[in-house]
């Protein structure tokens, strides 16, 4: 689905793209920067404004189209729409209030930050684990996640685990800024899903 970069803005008030994206900044990554934005209907989404992109319109809408029919799964994050133009690109994904993993792993260090149980801790590896193996079957042979960390695993109030910002490595020039964070969150990933596994057994 397409959508008319305005409706993104809806409830801002800032006719000011870049100003009125920035109210309600999220976060950064190696991508592009997230933005938590309000549309007509009250929906709460994520904007993701992309960065480095190389690739053409047609190339663009090939790719999301791709990314579209691997989204409908219980632990991958759906993607809503996206825009394209010269100067902009756009996608627009579900909201999660829990934020990431990384987050909640990392975020909060004082005295009301949350402990996961055992059991989060399998829930939440064994979502990321299928999740992952979901988009790699069906994006096919050619398609794979490109970025997998901590903070592109989401949660819901449930801590249900799913996958964020895959498929999008071919329409990117993107330098890994630091690719030792993102080998260390992969070890832990299989590590997690290795002793799962053998606990599961037993």
């Amino acid at each position: 689905m397409v959508y008319q970069k305005e409706r993104l803005l809806v409830g801002v008030g800032v006719r000011n793209p870049k100003r009125s994206l920035e109210v309600g900044l999220i976060g950064k990554g190696s991508y592009g920067t997230a933005y938590k934005a309000v549309l007509e209907e009250s929906t709460t989404v994520v904007v993701k404004r992309l960065k480095e992109v190389v690739v053409g319109n047609r190339e663009f809408e090939q790719q999301m189209e791709i990314v579209g029919r691997v989204r409908q799964h219980q632990n991958v994050v759906p993607l809503r729409a996206y825009y394209y133009s010269k100067d902009e690109k756009l996608l627009v994904c579900d909201y999660f209030s829990n934020g990431s993993l990384s987050t909640l792993l990392h975020g909060n260090r004082g005295a009301g930050r949350t402990l996961l149980d055992w059991d989060s801790k399998v829930k939440i590896s064994l979502g990321t684990a299928r999740g992952i193996a979901h988009i790699h079957s069906m994006g096919g042979p050619k398609f794979t996640h490109g970025n997998i960390k901590f903070s592109n695993v989401l949660l819901n109030q449930d801590l249900d685990a799913y996958i964020s910002d895959f498929g999008l490595t071919p329409l990117m020039n993107v330098k890994k800024k630091n690719p030792t964070l993102a080998r260390r969150d992969r070890a832990i990933l299989n590590k997690a899903a290795t002793t799962i596994k053998r606990s599961t057994r037993s």
